[in-house]
């Protein structure tokens, strides 16, 4: 079954402009470039409460919200003394099915904190359906594009920043979960102060990988097929130079396209850091599909003189057509 999300702010980091090492390999069949779309599906150990509702009863409104202190944000993983990963676990936590109304004590987190409270769980129709005033959901789902393979390890790097949902950024964190197919079907323009996005389609019936770290320089994973491509060497930091450089990054369907970039500025970085690179679109193409930067972008590989150096990660939001990337050596070091 194909699902179509809309991107925005999971796919790519946006910036103000006012906000403010690994060993290279030459050996050319250690890795692969990357390019490809591809959903990320973050799965929570719990149930991520994204809003809350009024429920009437014989006694009046209920919202938990309001009445026990459950809030969008939360992520609740205990219900009455029982591990809980999906609504549908409910119903098995409750002892008397006979109850038109139950009070089951829940845990939660809260900005990285444990909390205890209190949930009622109301039947409203004759087929005993349970109503809980909660709007929750068990995953969280993206786009973003691979930045490289390792042929040895069959892993892979992706994103080049956390994946993130603004709603959950301070419950816990979420590190788990799969990569699968992904076809763009449609971009929405970038234009200085709303930078744009992919529209794709995602088929979870085809599965490409794990996802084992989500951490700020991406998330990474095992792949459960290598593509079928030519291998590439990696660029050290003294190797990459200012100028002409390509993205190579899926702007229609699955075709993974190069666009020509300006590298204006590279920050010597000892230690593994963002943003290390700043370069700006100067392709044509590309500028007339985009105008610029978009959503789902991130983790589109950098290439410079026929070698792997980085990967994009960043817009500028006032600027669209400017950005920052990861040096690769840091993508690489974070697969090990």
């Amino acid at each position: 079954m194909k699902k179509r999300y809309l991107l925005f702010l999971i796919g790519l980091t946006v910036f103000s402009s006012h906000a403010n090492q690994t060993q290279g390999v030459n050996a050319q069949s250690l890795y692969l470039p990357g390019g490809e779309n591809i959903a990320i599906e973050i799965k929570a150990d719990g149930l991520l409460v994204t809003g809350t509702y009024d429920i009437q009863t014989d006694k009046g409104t209920y919202n938990p919200s309001r009445d026990n202190d459950i809030w969008r944000g939360d992520l609740i993983y205990e219900v009455n003394h029982q591990k809980i990963t999906s609504i549908k676990d409910l119903p098995n936590v409750i002892e008397d099915k006979n109850q038109q109304e139950y009070h089951l004590p829940i845990k939660l987190y809260r900005d990285h904190l444990s909390l205890d409270k209190n949930l009622r769980l109301i039947k409203v129709s004759k087929d005993g359906s349970l109503k809980t005033g909660l709007l929750v959901k068990e995953r969280i789902l993206g786009i973003g594009t691979v930045s490289i393979y390792n042929t040895q390890t069959k892993t892979y790097a992706a994103l080049g920043h956390q994946f993130t949902d603004n709603d959950f950024e301070n419950v816990v964190e979420l590190t788990t979960g799969n990569i699968y197919d992904s076809e763009v079907v449609g971009i929405r323009k970038s234009n200085n102060g709303s930078p744009g996005e992919k529209v794709a389609q995602i088929d979870e019936n085809k599965h490409l990988g794990s996802i084992i770290k989500n951490n700020p320089y991406g998330i990474y994973g095992h792949i459960d097929q290598l593509p079928n491509k030519k291998g590439m060497e990696i660029a050290k930091q003294d190797e990459i130079k200012t100028g002409n450089a390509e993205i190579w990054t899926v702007m229609k369907n699955k075709t993974i396209s190069k666009y020509k970039i300006k590298i204006t500025h590279l920050k010597q970085q000892e230690n593994i850091a963002p943003k290390g690179i700043t370069f700006e679109i100067v392709d044509k193409d590309l500028l007339k599909i985009s105008n610029g930067i978009v959503q789902g972008m991130s983790g589109s590989t950098i290439v410079q003189n026929n070698k792997i150096i980085g990967a994009v990660t960043h817009v500028l939001v006032d600027d669209v057509k400017k950005g920052y990337g990861i040096y690769i050596e840091w993508m690489i070091q974070e697969m090990e």
